[in-house]
């Protein structure tokens, strides 16, 4: 796994939004060119720790049903 730099850091940080279901979603405001494919692993690493506990409220409610 590679160590994400500071820069990279932070062009995840600023490109994560809410949305209004809840979660969380990548939505960079400007183009900053291309991404590798580890580089999308880490943003999509990050969303999944991001969402999990909402993700786990929702299927806690719709599974005691």
């Amino acid at each position: 796994m590679k160590i994400l730099t500071e820069y990279q850091e932070k062009v995840i940080e600023e490109a994560l939004i809410m949305d209004v279901d809840g979660f969380w979603y990548f939505q960079p405001k400007e183009n900053r060119g291309h991404f590798s494919a580890w580089f999308l692993r880490a943003i999509a690493d990050r969303l999944d720790k991001r969402n999990a506990e909402w993700e786990k409220q929702l299927n806690d409610y719709f599974n005691s049903a």
